[in-house]
């Protein structure tokens, strides 16, 4: 509700030149000469407004205490491993638990490497991934020298995307005991 505007004294009528103060005729008066009128305090909505936006904010980018791995591409960065190729690890949910990932393995450059597939559950905050890899382990020139099959064994924390990989194998390089390699990875969404 607005209120009504009352002539003063001091207000002049700018539309009529005979007349010194505002008259029935007068419809505009002076800006200077207008009564004041003050809109009702909008501050506590505004306040309210904001601390809204940002509560909304914080609950968005806030980190979820037991996050999950997300769908989408990660690179896998394996530690000390002997192998010139590096490998990206598509992923995506899979079957009817939402603790279920699906990876598919893609070395790069895909020369003289195979890909991988498997199925993952969390457990206690960690997935586990185990493959057969029929050159997990490159002897010799890493290029040109033979390759020996390992059971790879992924296992890393769900929030952190760390882990380690135990690579074992038969038989060794050079026709060495067979035995198992550890090397710690990260995964790094692309």
């Amino acid at each position: 509700m607005t209120a009504p505007l009352v002539p003063t004294p001091f207000a002049r009528c700018v539309v009529c030149p005979h007349s010194e103060t505002m008259g029935r005729h007068g419809a505009f008066i002076d800006v200077l000469s207008a009564p004041m009128r003050t809109p009702p305090s909008k501050k506590p909505t505004n306040v309210l407004a904001a601390v809204g936006v940002f509560a909304s904010a914080a609950m968005l980018y806030a980190p979820v205490a037991n996050a999950d791995m997300l769908s989408g591409n990660y690179e896998l960065r394996i530690e000390g491993r002997n192998d010139f190729h590096t490998w990206a690890w598509a992923v995506s949910r899979c079957g009817g638990s939402p603790d279920c990932r699906y990876i598919t393995a893609i070395p790069m450059p895909i020369a003289k490497a195979f890909s991988y597939t498997g199925e993952t559950q969390m457990t206690d905050g960690r997935y586990a991934l185990t493959v057969d890899v029929p050159d997990g382990l490159r002897c010799g020139n890493i290029y040109y020298g033979p390759v020996i099959p390992t059971r790879d064994v992924y296992s890393w924390d769900a929030a952190t995307l760390r882990g380690t990989l135990e690579s074992s194998f038969a038989v060794g390089c050079d026709g060495r005991p067979g035995g198992t390699y550890v090397y710690p990875f990260t995964l790094v969404m692309m």
